[in-house]
C-alpha cells in the first residue's frame, strides 16, 4: 500500500497531511482500492505510516506540529507515533480536518 499512496500523493507529504490521511484511512476505505482495505486497520496503518516514514514520504514535523495528535514523545518512524494520531481522534474531536477529508477524497479517487 505504500506504493500506492506514493503513487497518488508524490514523493512527500507533509506531516499535518500524512497525519490527516493517515486519520481519513483509519475511518473509511471506500476510497482505496479493496486489496488495501485489511491495512486500514489501527496495526496496519501504524506499520503503513512508519514504513512511509522511514522512505522519507512523511516530512518530520515541526515543533509543535505532532502535539494536536498527541504523538510529540515518538519519532515519526516509530509505529507508537502513528497510533498516537490514530488515538487523537478518540480524545479530541476537532483534530480531523474537514478540508483535508475533501483533498484527500480527491486525491484517492483520481
Amino acid at each position: 500500500m505504500d506504493n500506492y499512496i506514493i503513487e497518488k500523493f508524490g514523493e512527500v507529504l507533509g506531516y499535518d497531511n500524512s497525519a490527516q490521511l493517515c486519520l481519513r484511512l483509519f475511518c473509511t476505505v471506500s476510497l482505496v482500492p479493496e486489496q488495501y482495505h485489511m491495512q486500514c486497520t489501527k496495526e496496519g496503518l501504524t506499520e503503513l505510516f512508519s514504513l512511509l516514514s522511514k522512505k522519507g514520504f512523511v516530512v518530520t514535523p515541526k515543533s509543535n506540529e505532532a502535539e494536536p495528535y498527541n504523538a510529540s514523545k515518538y519519532e515519526i518512524t516509530d509505529k507508537r507515533h502513528w497510533l498516537a494520531v490514530i488515538n487523537s481522534m478518540f480524545n479530541n474531536e476537532n483534530v480531523i480536518k474537514e478540508s483535508s477529508r475533501v483533498y484527500f477524497d480527491s486525491k484517492l479517487a483520481a
